[in-house]
């Protein structure tokens, strides 16, 4: 499981998340896509990789509230 070391809402239904992800880090551009869920039998969630840290082993995702049903 990877870490969210921040996540901070831009709006009332938009956040923007930074997560410790070496292995996404090293291999990642932006406009491709992460695949989340909320536990082990949680539905996949793909959020877009908007940016990343390589030295620091982070990207960064976007994420709205409609993206979530369990959040409906």
């Amino acid at each position: 499981m990877y870490k969210i070391l921040k996540a901070e809402q831009l709006t009332a239904n938009i956040f923007l998340m930074d997560v410790e992800a070496p292995r996404v880090a090293r291999h990642c551009e932006p406009g491709q896509f992460v695949i989340v869920k909320m536990d082990e039998k949680g539905e996949r969630i793909p959020l877009t990789i908007c940016d990343y840290d390589r030295e620091a082993g982070t990207s960064q995702s976007y994420s709205s509230r409609s993206e979530h049903p369990q959040q409906k």
